[in-house]
């Protein structure tokens, strides 16, 4: 930045690294401080030295001198510093700098309305815009303490100023609510930086130049460039991305908005990479014709998930819906909710409480399996709506029309809620295995512009829809923790163990060298596994899958060629006779070692008998055995193992 001052008798040039801008809000630290640079470059040698005065609410509370030392070269210069903090909240803060020779000093520059806050980026498209005139208009509000970005990418010119009405345009409804909620509660300085353009796609506004990212030939780029000229692209915390409606209506874009918001993400990081939140706008749903409008709200519902530091946030009930945009009352309302959200993350608020769009976490049965269980976040108090609204073909609908179990609606009678969940009474008893809540897309037929009834929480926030959300069947099964070794032996094998629940069928999955590509290898009901189908130094992987809904920790067994704890004994102390043996004969086993359990198991390491030893001989019917290997165990004190291999003609 250069600038040029005048004195009584001369002009001199100044190139200032970092100055305050008058009205700019600087961003506020984890100390609750803003931190001032004031630098750059001083050009004469006339000049002996430069100072700071710093005000507070019109108060001195900063001044400092420096003495210049200038650099010979064709144009000599002397560089000056200055940092200084200033503290956040509903103060104003100036900022003046003297040069001096002797006695004398001129003013060379000067910042006032200075504050410390938090600074909001807005981008996505026309609802994030929010600035329709007619509607806008209806915001009378000015906020002293309330800041906006003005930029002129022709003329280069980039400038802070105090919200006002002449500039809410450049706000947005919803930024202009966030901004009265956020400084009026909690007495913080808000600015807004609004970078959202109607009736563009995702893919349109995230497109960047590699090699120059304030490229003003993209939506993006100028995002940047107006963020970085008023110094706040690399401290701004807060992001909001209110965008996905041009998805909504095409299919194809809706299918791989996943990835590109992800690309998105990464760009946010990279240009603000101090934002520690990202809120994003879950679709409303819209009058056309897209099965995949649904997949994309669930994608939005599930963000938080994805990514930690991003939450979604509901749209679906908001009022004044028109079919896409929303009126003054809907926007007001968005800011309103929204700036809860805002005030709990990062202004230590103790309004806490359902703050949060409530959220599917769980969905089960009863053991009738005629009501279905739809279980939100904790804390919640959910609300199931009694009342229908008029449809547009004359008559009503109720939320009842708008759960679907396995694509198919109908099947609800009526609801409750119960805490934090809704419980739906179901018409007959049924083995869904997925539901969904609202559909992908409304048709004018039925559905008013003002909706269907919405499930909401005691505070009114509605909740988010969801699509194809799984039915548990094991809600209360706990999750197995495995465990496993290896054996050598007669037959090498790996022994897997965990505690099995009742009349739950656990799925056996094996990976070989790395814990990727699992296959099922059995299925059993009970927590032993014998797994025979090892080699000797190959690294195996294991887990149990209960209904694809429940998965055990991953274990690895490597197959060593050292010897294990097992014995392979000889015939003296555990002798069994006939061995081959055909089917139908008993097997007679004679013991001469200490042995307490005999476990006879197939060739795949199904345990098929376990036999309580109390004396020297014991006899194992093989009638019901099919022909082929078996391996019969005895386990003696400190689970020392006989081992003995059985073939039954």
């Amino acid at each position: 930045m250069l600038n040029i001052f005048s004195s009584a008798s001369f002009a001199q040039a100044v190139i200032y690294d970092e100055f305050p801008i008058t009205a700019q809000l600087y961003q506020r630290d984890d100390l609750n401080r803003g931190t001032v640079n004031i630098k750059g470059k001083f050009y004469t040698q006339d000049y002996t030295d430069v100072s700071i005065i710093a005000k507070k609410d019109k108060k001195a509370f900063y001044w400092k001198k420096q003495k210049l030392t200038f650099q010979p070269g064709e144009f000599p210069y002397a560089p000056f510093s200055f940092q200084t903090f200033i503290s956040a909240g509903l103060i104003e803060y100036e900022f003046y700098f003297y040069a001096h020779r002797g006695q004398d000093s001129v003013l060379v520059k000067d910042a006032s309305q200075v504050l410390c806050g938090d600074n909001i980026v807005i981008y996505g498209q026309s609802n994030g815009e929010a600035n329709d005139p007619t509607e806008l208009a209806k915001f009378k509000d000015e906020f002293k303490f309330g800041r906006t970005v003005f930029a002129n990418f022709e003329t280069n010119d980039y400038s802070w100023f105090p919200t006002m009405k002449w500039n809410n345009f450049f706000v947005g409804m919803v930024g202009l609510e966030i901004q009265r909620q956020l400084i009026d509660k909690y007495k913080m300085p808000i600015g807004i930086v609004n970078g959202s353009v109607g009736n563009k796609s995702i893919d349109e506004l995230t497109i960047r130049n590699e090699s120059n990212h304030e490229d003003i030939q993209y939506y993006y780029g100028k995002l940047v460039k107006k963020a970085n000229k008023v110094g706040l692209s690399k401290t701004a915390r807060i992001f909001i991305w209110r965008q996905g409606e041009s998805e909504a209506f095409e299919a194809n874009r809706a299918a791989v908005y996943p990835a590109k918001f992800d690309k998105l993400r990464k760009q946010i990081y990279e240009d603000f990479p101090s934002v520690k939140k990202i809120y994003v706008f879950q679709n409303n749903i819209y009058w056309t014709d897209n099965n995949k409008a649904g997949d994309l709200r669930d994608f939005q519902r599930k963000i938080h998930e994805i990514y930690a530091d991003c939450e979604g946030f509901s749209t679906i009930g908001t009022t004044g819906f028109d079919g896409l945009h929303y009126t003054y009352d809907g926007y007001i309302q968005n800011g309103q909710e929204l700036s809860r959200l805002i005030a709990k993350d990062f202004m230590k608020s103790t309004d806490t409480l359902e703050v949060h769009t409530p959220n599917i976490k769980k969905a089960y049965f009863n053991d009738n399996r005629d009501e279905l269980v739809l279980e939100f976040d904790k804390n919640q108090k959910m609300q199931y709506p009694s009342t229908g609204v008029d449809k547009n073909g004359g008559g009503q609908v109720f939320l009842k029309d708008y759960i679907f179990l396995d694509g198919v609606a109908g099947k609800v009678v009526s609801g409750r809620g119960e805490g934090n969940k809704i419980v739906l009474k179901l018409s007959e008893p049924t083995n869904a295995r997925q539901v969904s809540y609202g559909p992908d897309n409304f048709t004018l037929n039925n559905e008013p512009l003002t909706g269907i009834p919405y499930i909401k929480n005691s505070r009114g926030l509605r909740a988010f829809t969801f699509k194809n959300f799984a039915i548990s069947l094991h809600v209360n099964t706990p999750k197995p923790v495995l465990a496993g070794k290896w054996s050598a032996g007669i037959l090498r094998r790996i022994t897997l163990e965990w505690v099995a629940q009742n009349n739950v069928t656990y799925t056996i999955e094996k990976a070989v060298g790395s814990p990727e590509n699992f296959v099922r290898i059995a299925d059993v009901s009970y927590g032993t596994y014998l797994d025979l189908k090892v080699k000797k130094g190959v690294r195996y992987y294991y887990r149990l899958n209960i209904d694809d809904e429940i998965f055990s920790n991953i274990i690895e067994v490597f197959v060593s060629a050292e010897p294990s704890s097992v014995f392979l004994g000889q015939d003296n102390e555990m002798a069994i006779y006939p061995n081959p043996i055909q089917q139908g004969i008993d097997l007679k086993v004679n013991l001469t070692s200490p042995v307490s359990e005999l476990i006879l198991s197939s060739s795949q390491g199904n345990i098929i008998q376990r036999i309580q030893v109390n004396s020297q001989n014991a006899t194992i019917s093989t009638s019901k055995l099919t022909p082929g290997i078996y391996l019969l165990e005895g386990i003696g004190p400190d689970n020392r193992k006989i081992v003995k291999k059985v073939i039954i003609d």
